[in-house]
C-alpha cells in the first residue's frame, strides 16, 4: 500500500505496467493477466479509491481520483509505463494519458469508452437511465445492486456462466467497496465525455472491446481507432464486457502483441 492510502500489488520484474480494473471491482479481476505479463514486467495492480483493499476519503470529482492514482504510481516508478484499463479504469486511464502524457509510453484500453451514455450523435453507449437506475437502487442494497450489473457486463455473451462466476467470486475478494464510492464511480461514467479530448492522446493505443459487449459496443471500439493518432483495435468475437476473463488467451496473446510491438 501506498503512503497516498491506495492498495496496490506489485509482482514480477522488468518494465512497469500499471492496471486499473473496473467499477466495483479491485485488482483480483488480473489474476490470470498478471501471471503471464509478470513473466517480463513488473505489474502493478491497483484498487481505486474505496474499492478493494483502498479506502474511501470521499473524493467525488474525478480529478481527484487522477490525482490519488498520480501520488500513487509516481511513488511506484519514475519511468513511463505501460497503462491497462478495463471499463471505469479505461476512463480513468485516458484521463491520466490526457493529464500526464510524459508518463504513460503505451495505453491499453479494454471494454472502454469516452462516452459511456447516450447523447446526440452518439448511440454506442448505454441509455442514461440506466445508471440512474444503478445509482439509486445503490442506495438502497448496494450489494444485490453490484450483482446486477455483473450479469448485465456478461449478457449475450460466450461463457457467460462462467465469466459471472469469476466475477461474483473477485468482487469481494479484497474487501467490500465503499457504498459512496460506487455511487462516485458510476457518476464518472454518467458525466464524463471525452470524446474531443482523446484525439490528442500522445501514446500508442490498443483498444480491445468485446463483439457481443451491450454497455460498451464494438462501434465505440472502432470509432476510437479511427479518432486517436496511433491506435490499434481488436474485437474479441462471443466476448462480453470482460474479455480478459471469458477469452483470456486471446486476450494476453493481443495485449502481449501490443507491448512488444515497436
Amino acid at each position: 500500500m501506498s503512503s497516498t492510502g491506495l492498495a496496490i500489488d506489485s509482482q514480477g520484474t522488468g518494465p512497469d505496467i500499471v492496471c486499473l480494473h473496473g467499477w466495483g471491482m479491485n485488482a483480483a479481476v488480473w489474476s490470470e493477466v498478471v501471471e503471464v505479463l509478470s513473466k517480463n514486467h513488473r505489474v502493478h495492480c491497483v484498487d481505486l479509491p474505496g474499492h478493494g483493499a483502498s479506502p474511501w476519503l470521499a473524493q467525488t470529482a474525478y480529478k481527484d481520483w487522477l490525482q490519488q492514482l498520480h501520488d500513487a504510481i509516481t511513488r511506484l516508478t519514475d519511468q513511463p509505463f505501460i497503462l491497462l484499463g478495463w471499463s471505469l479504469g479505461g476512463l480513468l486511464a485516458m484521463g491520466y494519458a490526457e493529464r500526464y502524457p510524459e508518463q504513460v509510453k503505451k495505453m491499453i484500453l479494454v471494454a472502454a469508452t469516452p462516452c459511456y451514455v447516450q447523447t446526440a450523435g452518439w448511440s454506442s453507449a448505454m441509455q442514461a437511465g440506466v445508471l440512474k437506475q444503478f445509482s439509486a437502487a445503490l442506495l438502497k442494497d448496494f450489494e444485490t445492486t453490484l450483482m446486477r450489473f455483473l450479469s448485465l457486463q456478461i449478457r449475450g455473451a460466450e461463457h457467460s456462466a462462467e465469466t459471472l462466476r469469476e466475477l461474483r467470486k473477485r468482487v469481494f475478494a479484497r474487501g467490500k467497496p465503499h457504498p459512496e464510492a460506487l455511487v462516485s464511480g458510476l457518476a464518472h461514467l454518467a458525466e464524463q465525455d471525452r470524446r474531443a479530448s482523446i484525439e490528442h492522446l500522445a501514446c500508442p493505443v490498443q483498444l480491445i472491446g468485446g463483439e457481443r459487449d451491450t454497455l460498451v459496443p464494438p462501434a465505440a471500439i472502432l470509432w476510437q481507432a479511427g479518432v486517436i493518432p496511433d491506435a490499434q483495435a481488436h474485437i474479441v468475437e462471443g466476448a462480453g464486457h470482460a474479455p480478459f476473463l471469458s477469452h483470456t488467451s486471446e486476450f494476453i496473446q493481443c495485449v502481449s502483441e501490443f507491448i512488444h510491438a515497436g
